[in-house]
Protein backbone atom coordinates (compact mmCIF):
# COMPACT_ATOMS: atom_id res chain seq x y z
CA UNK A 1 0.00 0.00 0.00
CA UNK A 2 1.37 3.39 -0.97
CA UNK A 3 2.30 5.97 1.67
CA UNK A 4 0.08 9.05 1.76
CA UNK A 5 1.34 12.65 1.80
CA UNK A 6 -0.47 15.96 2.15
CA UNK A 7 0.05 18.92 -0.17
CA UNK A 8 -1.22 22.32 1.01
CA UNK A 9 -2.17 23.53 -2.47
CA UNK A 10 -4.39 22.15 -5.20
CA UNK A 11 -2.79 19.96 -7.85
CA UNK A 12 -3.17 21.48 -11.32
CA UNK A 13 -0.19 19.95 -13.15
CA UNK A 14 1.27 16.52 -13.90
CA UNK A 15 4.45 17.53 -12.07
CA UNK A 16 4.22 18.47 -8.38
CA UNK A 17 6.72 19.58 -5.74
CA UNK A 18 6.50 18.45 -2.11
CA UNK A 19 8.36 20.62 0.38
CA UNK A 20 8.62 21.21 4.13
CA UNK A 21 7.73 18.53 6.67
CA UNK A 22 6.30 16.12 4.12
CA UNK A 23 9.48 16.32 2.01
CA UNK A 24 11.57 15.75 5.14
CA UNK A 25 9.50 12.67 5.94
CA UNK A 26 10.03 11.29 2.43
CA UNK A 27 13.72 12.13 2.32
CA UNK A 28 15.04 11.66 5.85
CA UNK A 29 12.53 9.56 7.81
CA UNK A 30 11.39 6.77 5.50
CA UNK A 31 14.14 7.41 2.94
CA UNK A 32 12.17 6.90 -0.25
CA UNK A 33 13.90 6.83 -3.62
CA UNK A 34 13.23 7.89 -7.18
CA UNK A 35 10.81 5.50 -8.82
CA UNK A 36 8.86 4.88 -5.60
CA UNK A 37 5.12 5.50 -5.78
CA UNK A 38 3.10 7.50 -3.27
CA UNK A 39 -0.41 8.93 -2.90
CA UNK A 40 -0.71 12.71 -2.63
CA UNK A 41 -3.86 14.45 -1.36
CA UNK A 42 -4.56 18.19 -1.46
CA UNK A 43 -7.97 18.80 0.16
CA UNK A 44 -10.05 18.05 -2.90
CA UNK A 45 -12.10 14.93 -3.68
CA UNK A 46 -9.26 12.91 -5.21
CA UNK A 47 -6.24 10.74 -4.49
CA UNK A 48 -3.28 11.38 -6.79
CA UNK A 49 -1.07 8.36 -7.39
CA UNK A 50 2.41 9.71 -8.10
CA UNK A 51 5.89 8.48 -8.91
CA UNK A 52 8.91 10.18 -7.37
CA UNK A 53 11.06 11.69 -10.11
CA UNK A 54 13.74 13.41 -8.05
CA UNK A 55 14.63 14.13 -4.41
CA UNK A 56 16.74 17.19 -3.62
CA UNK A 57 17.64 18.88 -0.34
CA UNK A 58 14.60 21.18 -0.60
CA UNK A 59 11.90 19.21 -2.40
CA UNK A 60 10.55 15.93 -3.69
CA UNK A 61 9.47 16.15 -7.32
CA UNK A 62 6.72 13.77 -8.42
CA UNK A 63 4.83 12.96 -11.60
CA UNK A 64 1.10 12.30 -11.36
CA UNK A 65 0.27 8.88 -12.82
CA UNK A 66 -3.42 8.63 -11.94
CA UNK A 67 -6.19 10.73 -10.41
CA UNK A 68 -8.79 8.67 -8.53
CA UNK A 69 -11.97 9.66 -6.70
CA UNK A 70 -11.58 9.25 -2.96
CA UNK A 71 -14.32 7.09 -1.39
CA UNK A 72 -13.38 7.79 2.24
CA UNK A 73 -14.57 11.39 2.37
CA UNK A 74 -17.84 12.12 4.24
CA UNK A 75 -20.97 12.51 2.14
CA UNK A 76 -23.04 14.45 4.68
CA UNK A 77 -22.11 17.66 6.47
CA UNK A 78 -21.56 17.34 10.22
CA UNK A 79 -20.13 20.46 11.85
CA UNK A 80 -19.05 20.56 15.49
CA UNK A 81 -19.19 23.84 17.40
CA UNK A 82 -16.68 23.36 20.19
CA UNK A 83 -16.08 25.79 23.05
CA UNK A 84 -12.38 26.39 23.65
CA UNK A 85 -10.69 23.72 25.77
CA UNK A 86 -7.12 22.95 26.85
CA UNK A 87 -4.72 22.38 23.99
CA UNK A 88 -4.05 18.67 24.58
CA UNK A 89 -7.78 17.98 24.67
CA UNK A 90 -8.39 20.05 21.55
CA UNK A 91 -5.68 18.14 19.70
CA UNK A 92 -7.45 14.88 20.52
CA UNK A 93 -10.81 16.33 19.49
CA UNK A 94 -9.42 17.45 16.12
CA UNK A 95 -7.82 14.11 15.38
CA UNK A 96 -10.84 12.01 16.29
CA UNK A 97 -13.48 14.25 14.70
CA UNK A 98 -11.54 14.16 11.44
CA UNK A 99 -11.52 10.36 11.58
CA UNK A 100 -15.27 10.38 12.23
CA UNK A 101 -16.06 12.40 9.12
CA UNK A 102 -16.79 15.83 10.57
CA UNK A 103 -16.62 18.53 7.88
CA UNK A 104 -15.93 21.65 9.98
CA UNK A 105 -14.78 22.33 13.52
CA UNK A 106 -16.00 25.77 14.55
CA UNK A 107 -14.45 27.03 17.78
CA UNK A 108 -16.24 29.55 19.97
CA UNK A 109 -15.81 31.45 23.23
CA UNK A 110 -17.94 30.80 26.30
CA UNK A 111 -17.98 32.33 29.76
CA UNK A 112 -16.63 29.32 31.66
CA UNK A 113 -13.81 28.40 29.28
CA UNK A 114 -10.52 27.85 31.11
CA UNK A 115 -8.04 28.70 28.33
CA UNK A 116 -6.95 31.71 26.35
CA UNK A 117 -7.74 31.75 22.61
CA UNK A 118 -4.00 31.68 21.85
CA UNK A 119 -3.83 28.10 23.18
CA UNK A 120 -6.05 26.81 20.36
CA UNK A 121 -4.10 28.04 17.33
CA UNK A 122 -5.98 27.43 14.09
CA UNK A 123 -2.91 26.69 11.95
CA UNK A 124 -1.55 24.11 14.39
CA UNK A 125 -4.93 22.40 14.71
CA UNK A 126 -5.36 22.35 10.94
CA UNK A 127 -2.02 20.57 10.63
CA UNK A 128 -3.26 17.91 13.06
CA UNK A 129 -6.41 17.49 10.97
CA UNK A 130 -4.38 17.13 7.78
CA UNK A 131 -2.06 14.55 9.32
CA UNK A 132 -5.04 12.59 10.64
CA UNK A 133 -6.43 12.43 7.11
CA UNK A 134 -3.45 10.37 6.02
CA UNK A 135 -4.28 7.69 8.57
CA UNK A 136 -8.03 7.55 7.92
CA UNK A 137 -7.57 7.99 4.14
CA UNK A 138 -9.62 11.14 3.70
CA UNK A 139 -8.43 13.35 0.87
CA UNK A 140 -10.40 16.33 2.16
CA UNK A 141 -9.57 17.21 5.77
CA UNK A 142 -11.89 18.66 8.36
CA UNK A 143 -11.54 22.45 8.26
CA UNK A 144 -10.63 24.21 11.51
CA UNK A 145 -12.16 27.68 11.81
CA UNK A 146 -10.86 30.53 13.95
CA UNK A 147 -12.68 30.99 17.23
CA UNK A 148 -15.68 33.33 17.26
CA UNK A 149 -17.80 35.07 19.88
CA UNK A 150 -20.65 33.14 21.51
CA UNK A 151 -23.40 35.27 19.95
CA UNK A 152 -21.82 34.95 16.50
CA UNK A 153 -21.94 31.19 16.91
CA UNK A 154 -25.69 31.36 17.58
CA UNK A 155 -26.22 33.32 14.35
CA UNK A 156 -24.85 30.40 12.30
CA UNK A 157 -27.56 27.97 13.44
CA UNK A 158 -29.85 28.98 10.57
CA UNK A 159 -27.45 27.26 8.14
CA UNK A 160 -28.35 23.78 9.44
CA UNK A 161 -31.22 21.31 9.17
CA UNK A 162 -30.70 20.29 12.79
CA UNK A 163 -28.70 21.75 15.70
CA UNK A 164 -28.03 19.25 18.50
CA UNK A 165 -27.03 20.78 21.83
CA UNK A 166 -25.32 18.50 24.36
CA UNK A 167 -26.78 20.05 27.50
CA UNK A 168 -25.52 18.61 30.80
CA UNK A 169 -28.53 20.18 32.54
CA UNK A 170 -31.01 18.29 30.34
CA UNK A 171 -32.64 15.43 32.27
CA UNK A 172 -35.44 14.07 30.09
CA UNK A 173 -34.76 14.41 26.35
CA UNK A 174 -32.38 11.74 24.99
CA UNK A 175 -30.45 11.88 21.74
CA UNK A 176 -32.27 8.71 20.61
CA UNK A 177 -35.47 10.76 20.28
CA UNK A 178 -33.98 12.44 17.20
CA UNK A 179 -32.76 9.37 15.30
CA UNK A 180 -35.25 9.82 12.43
CA UNK A 181 -34.58 13.56 12.26
CA UNK A 182 -30.83 12.94 12.13
CA UNK A 183 -31.17 10.35 9.36
CA UNK A 184 -33.27 12.77 7.27
CA UNK A 185 -30.89 15.71 7.64
CA UNK A 186 -27.99 16.50 5.34
CA UNK A 187 -26.45 19.31 7.39
CA UNK A 188 -26.17 18.91 11.16
CA UNK A 189 -24.50 21.04 13.84
CA UNK A 190 -23.37 19.68 17.21
CA UNK A 191 -22.81 22.08 20.14
CA UNK A 192 -20.30 21.10 22.84
CA UNK A 193 -19.17 23.16 25.81
CA UNK A 194 -15.79 23.65 27.48
CA UNK A 195 -14.48 21.91 30.62
CA UNK A 196 -16.50 24.41 32.69
CA UNK A 197 -19.77 23.83 30.85
CA UNK A 198 -22.24 26.57 29.98
CA UNK A 199 -23.61 29.48 31.97
CA UNK A 200 -27.40 29.38 32.44
CA UNK A 201 -27.87 32.40 30.18
CA UNK A 202 -25.81 30.73 27.45
CA UNK A 203 -27.98 27.63 27.64
CA UNK A 204 -31.09 29.77 27.17
CA UNK A 205 -29.54 31.55 24.18
CA UNK A 206 -28.62 28.28 22.44
CA UNK A 207 -32.13 26.89 22.85
CA UNK A 208 -33.78 30.16 21.81
CA UNK A 209 -31.48 30.25 18.76
CA UNK A 210 -32.72 26.85 17.58
CA UNK A 211 -30.52 24.36 19.41
CA UNK A 212 -32.27 21.12 20.40
CA UNK A 213 -31.37 20.39 24.02
CA UNK A 214 -30.46 16.72 24.56
CA UNK A 215 -28.92 14.61 27.31
CA UNK A 216 -25.96 12.29 26.70
CA UNK A 217 -26.87 10.14 29.70
CA UNK A 218 -26.73 10.14 33.46
CA UNK A 219 -22.96 10.68 33.70
CA UNK A 220 -21.19 14.01 33.18
CA UNK A 221 -18.77 13.60 30.29
CA UNK A 222 -15.53 15.44 29.71
CA UNK A 223 -15.67 17.97 26.87
CA UNK A 224 -13.52 15.83 24.59
CA UNK A 225 -15.54 12.68 25.36
CA UNK A 226 -18.84 14.42 24.61
CA UNK A 227 -17.53 15.87 21.36
CA UNK A 228 -16.13 12.59 20.06
CA UNK A 229 -19.02 10.40 21.26
CA UNK A 230 -21.73 12.63 19.84
CA UNK A 231 -20.00 13.11 16.49
CA UNK A 232 -19.48 9.35 16.24
CA UNK A 233 -23.13 8.60 17.00
CA UNK A 234 -24.41 11.07 14.39
CA UNK A 235 -21.87 9.96 11.79
CA UNK A 236 -22.87 6.31 12.14
CA UNK A 237 -26.57 7.15 11.81
CA UNK A 238 -25.80 9.07 8.60
CA UNK A 239 -23.58 6.29 7.18
CA UNK A 240 -20.97 9.02 6.99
Amino acid sequence: MYKRFFLDKLIDSDIISIEGEEHNHICNVIRMRTGDKIIVVCNDEYDYICEIQDITKRETICRVLEKKSNDHNPTKCIDVFQALVKNDKMSMIVQKLNELGVANLRLFHSKYQTVKPSENKQDKLQKISNQSSKQCKRSKSMIIHDSIAFDKMIELFTNYDLVLFANECEKSIKLSKYIDKIKNSSKIAIIIGSEGGFEEQEIKKIIKGGGVSISLGSRILRAETASIAMAGYVSILLDN
